[in-house]
């Protein structure tokens, strides 16, 4: 995912509401949502969308 998708996910905080917006599955947003909240990655820069 991108840090655009990542800041989305953040953003709503709820895998299902954030899926649409990225076009991706809600499965996929829940897992990438639970690795960005828990750290297992590294959380999006505060760098505008699309830098």
């Amino acid at each position: 995912m991108t840090a655009w998708e990542d800041r989305v996910l953040l953003a709503h905080g709820d895998a299902a509401a954030a899926a649409g917006e990225p076009g991706r599955s809600e499965a996929s947003c829940s897992v990438r949502l639970w690795r960005l909240e828990t750290g297992k990655v590294r959380l999006p820069e505060t760098a505008a969308p699309g830098r």
